[in-house]
């Protein structure tokens, strides 16, 4: 089994608010009320998001777990745990 990081892994920028566009070409609006809808709706112990590298298949390795979201501003943070180690050494 993969070590686990004991010590707090730094939260993660994952998203912010403006306009962005989908591969398909189609533009989406995200303000602040959309950001904290997205916060308010994550529910880790219902559906929790793994940490994984790209766009990976549904069977991918999680190299951690995301505990919860926060909106700092105009931007989206993620906050993880139990990060494998080595993952979080690769990453630094």
């Amino acid at each position: 089994m993969a070590a686990i990081m004991s010590s707090a892994t730094p939260e993660i920028e994952i998203f912010a608010s403006g306009t962005h566009v989908a591969v398909d070409g189609r533009a989406f609006a995200f303000d602040s009320a959309a950001l904290d809808q997205i916060v308010g709706s994550y529910d880790f112990a219902a559906n929790p998001a793994p940490i994984v590298v790209g766009h990976p298949t549904l069977d991918a390795p999680a190299y951690g777990w995301i505990s919860g979201l926060v909106r700092e501003g105009d931007k989206i943070v993620a906050q993880p745990v139990e990060v494998d180690a080595a993952f979080a050494e690769a990453v630094r």
